[in-house]
């Protein structure tokens, strides 16, 4: 089962109004009994993506390793033009090795180690 199935359960739970204290303890009982907390924050993202399209806004996902600092959240505002209105979601992703990678209506700033790693390898190649 991944995250988007998960959130899209949930959200068909919440828009049917069929939900309670009840539903919401066994559905955090099954996420940890099949060792699943681990999506948790990906989940959050698609039902913030849900929402925001219903609502018209959108949203900043940032895929991250670690959490960022204020100053690289206002560089990312800044690099792909994210009006202070617009949330930035950041998810855990433990295959990005260092660095982020953030996407913003139909733009990338890719500040990851593996792109990085692969522009100075391609410098190196063109040198030889």
């Amino acid at each position: 089962m991944t995250s988007k199935e998960i959130a899209h359960t949930l959200l068909r739970i919440y828009e049917k109004r069929n939900y309670s204290r009840e539903v919401i303890d066994i559905f955090l009982d099954t996420i940890s009994s099949h060792r699943l907390l681990h999506l948790l924050p990906n989940i959050l993202v698609h039902i913030t993506r849900y929402e925001q399209r219903n609502r018209g806004r959108s949203v900043c996902t940032i895929t991250i390793i670690e959490p960022l600092s204020k100053k690289i959240h206002s560089e990312i505002r800044n690099r792909l033009n994210v009006p202070d209105s617009v949330p930035l979601v950041e998810v855990l992703d433990t295959r990005i090795i260092g660095g982020f990678n953030a996407k913003y209506n139909y733009q990338e700033f890719d500040a990851t180690m593996v792109k990085t790693l692969a522009q100075l390898k391609n410098h190196l190649q063109q040198q030889v």
